[in-house]
């Protein structure tokens, strides 16, 4: 008998550019999902228009590589004081 276990983590840190899922499709998919995770996007690339998108739909941070590490610490930051300040689901009635 197998059974499945699904983790929500506290916060992605994601590359945009990732064969298969690439960040911005892994994304929508936890939006559309409901799931309200801190979202940074680490990057190589300097493509505007994905960095606006990637802002808009809720990400956290877009740093561009090279990046300086006080801008990485400062997303971090805000993402957990996103999630200490969100409200908490409340357990399904029993």
């Amino acid at each position: 008998m197998m059974s499945t276990i699904t983790l929500i983590p506290s916060g992605i840190s994601r590359s945009v550019q990732m064969p298969g899922l690439n960040g911005l499709e892994l994304q929508r998919l936890l939006v559309a999902g409901g799931h309200q995770i801190p979202i940074i996007f680490i990057t190589a690339f300097t493509d505007e228009s994905t960095r606006v998108q990637a802002l808009e739909a809720g990400a956290i941070g877009y740093l561009i590589k090279p990046f300086e590490e006080a801008d990485l610490l400062g997303y971090i930051h805000r993402a957990l004081h996103q999630r200490e300040t969100a409200p908490r689901p409340r357990p399904p009635p029993q």
